[in-house]
Parts: C-alpha cells; structure tokens; sequence
C-alpha cells in the first residue's frame, strides 16, 4: 500500500515456488509508464542473465540487454535507460546461467509520486493456452490482453472471450505487427489487444465486437505455438485520467480446487473483494467458496456458473474483515479463479487502489 497513512495505491503479487533459468512476461512499456525487471541471484556464483525486450511495432528487432548479477544479490533494470525501448510497448524474455528469480514492476503518474502501478512474478515456461478469469471493460476501466511469443516461428492465435449472460466473442489477430500472415503473432514479438476496442485487433468470427465495448468477462488464449499472456487493467476513465492499475498472469490448465490468501472486506479503507471465477468448459460448474476468517470460523456460499462463462462472487457474498478463500467445483468441471481487491484513500478517493491475483491451483 502507498503511503502508510494515504492508500492512494498499491500493488500485489504471487510468490513463485523456486528459481529457474528462464522467466517470461507479456507486458512491458516505457515513457508514461515506468518498467523494472528486478532479478535475485541466491546462488553461490555470479548469474549470466539476458533480458530480450520483444517489441509492439511492425518490423522492430528485439533489443537484448546483457545483465551479470552477483551471487545473493538483487539487480533492478530499468527500461528507460535504454533508448530503443522509450515510448515502446513490450513483452519480455529473461535467460540465465544459473536459476534465479525475476519480477516486473511498472509505475505511472507524478502527483502524487507513481499514482498507480501493477508488479507480477514472471512464469518459468511459455505455454499454448493461457486463460484469464478476470476482464471488465466500459467507462471505468481499460482491459488489455498482451501476448509475447518470444519463439522463432510465427503462431496462430484465437482469442476467446467468455462473458458473464453466456455471450461468447471469438477473434484472431488481424494487425500483428511483423506478422506474416492473417491469425498470427510474429515470432519474437508482442501483440496487444485493448479490449473495450477489439475490433480494431481482431478479425471477430463468432459473435460481436460490440458486446466487449462494456462488460465482464473472462479470456482464453490459445496458440499454435508456445506463448505468454498478460491481463491489464487501468482505471478510472482513458489514459489521461488513470490512477491505478493491476494485473496478472493467465494460467495453464484448470482445476477444481483454488486457494486464496488475501482478502477483506469494509473499513478502514472501504475495502472490497471479488472473486472472479470463469467456466470454459461446456457444462455447468457447481462452484462453492468456503471463507477461511482468522479466528478459524468459516463461511461457505454456492452458486452454479452456467458453461462457457465468467461469474462475479461479489463483497455481498462474503464476510466483512480479513480471510482466505477456498473456491471448489463440487462436480468436477474445470474452472479458473482470480481475486480483485479495491480500497478507497484516506482522503475519499474511491478505488484508489487495487490488485489482482490468480488464485494458486490445489487440485
């Protein structure tokens, strides 16, 4: 949380269960925004770490960034010191000699000092289908799908957006920059979908556009070849009026079980929690959320999320205070789970701050 007394932002992530060689990120972006790469070596030895920025523009090569970080030390990088990425949007691609750990931080806005910002762990492996259960268009706020495809050959993408009433939005990428062909991202590449304005992205074969303009839903990817996805969101209003972002990772494969540490609900700050819960599959899911509360009582509320679709399990549905959360499919249909945190400022400011996590898959 920024500051201590104010809350007028704040950022949160998902630990990682070891070090690896090889970490992966889909957004990036320098000049309004502030990007870090921040790299822990807790090895014996000095790491040998490349940072590969793979570029949002037509023809633009990758910029490679050669970084030793000493053994039990952190090294924090930071785009703007590198003229080919200012004022470029990016995904990014970090190799090591030895395993490490990395995360991206990204900041905006001066007054106050970094208004808002998201930061996220990398993923250790590229993957052919992400999925994210979060998504939300409109007047508040902006959504974006960034997509990296760090590889050498080129990979044909469908984005799914499944929304809340049972609507399904398909596209494939139609201005992917330096791509070869219709479908496709290019190979060592980042390709970017604003959401709200899918139309000017993606070639939209099943339903309408018009229907992403203001909505939630939840979002698969799937590619020809192994790739990496981000979701963004901004807010309030356009760019010219955000104060806060948060963002995360997709995950994999789904489950039937998701855990969550974090949640609250009420004062000091107004807070409210939403568990974000999206069903790919065609049959309904009986999903139950059993609240974790510190003194170890808990609270458990069931609902049925129709196939093909997202559900929002709002603060009405949860307890006030702090707790952890449990969301299970009862009958063994696979979902996906987030968890969105919103707090006002001290001085009033509604959602002046927010984050987002992926809940951590249990079975």
């Amino acid at each position: 949380f920024w500051t201590p007394d104010a809350y007028y932002g704040g950022h949160g992530g998902t630990a990682v269960t070891g070090a690896d060689r090889h970490w992966y990120f889909g957004e990036g972006s320098q000049g309004f925004f502030d990007t870090y790469v921040l790299l822990a070596n807790a090895t014996a030895t000095t790491a040998q770490v490349t940072v590969t920025f793979l570029l949002d523009a037509a023809g633009a090569a990758p910029v490679e960034v050669a970084v030793p970080v000493a053994a039990h030390a952190r090294k924090t990088l930071w785009a703007g010191d590198y003229a080919a990425l200012v004022d470029r949007a990016f995904s990014i691609a970090v190799e090591a000699d030895v395993p490490i750990i990395a995360e991206r931080a990204m900041y905006f806005g001066q007054v106050p000092f970094w208004a808002g910002g998201h930061e996220s762990a990398g993923v250790p492996a590229l993957a052919t289908t992400w999925f994210h259960a979060e998504g939300a268009t409109g007047d508040f706020f902006d959504n974006y799908i960034l997509v990296g495809n760090p590889g050498t050959v080129d990979a044909a993408t469908r984005f799914t957006f499944l929304l809340e009433d049972g609507r399904v939005v398909v596209g494939t990428p139609r201005r992917a920059p330096g791509a070869t062909g219709l479908g496709v991202i290019a190979a060592r590449s980042r390709f970017t979908v604003n959401v709200e304005h899918a139309a000017d992205a993606l070639d939209i074969t099943t339903g309408d556009a018009a229907w992403l303009a203001n909505t939630t839903m939840s979002v698969t990817v799937e590619a020809s070849a192994p790739v990496v996805s981000e979701r963004a969101m901004y807010w309030p209003g356009t760019f010219a009026t955000w104060t806060e972002a948060h963002n995360s990772f997709g995950v994999t494969e789904t489950g039937v079980k998701w855990g969550l540490a974090e949640g609250r609900n009420g004062d000091p700050h107004a807070f409210e929690t939403y568990i974000l819960v999206a069903n790919p599959s065609e049959a309904a899911a009986q999903v139950r959320v059993t609240f974790l509360r510190p003194d170890g009582t808990t609270t458990t509320v069931t609902e049925t999320v129709a196939g093909n679709s997202r559900f929002t399990f709002g603060p009405d549905r949860m307890p006030t205070g702090e707790f952890g959360a449990i969301v299970e499919s009862t009958n063994a249909v696979g979902i996906v789970v987030e968890r969105a945190l919103y707090w006002n400022s001290t001085d009033g400011q509604a959602w002046a701050g927010g984050t987002n996590a992926v809940a951590t898959r249990l079975q």
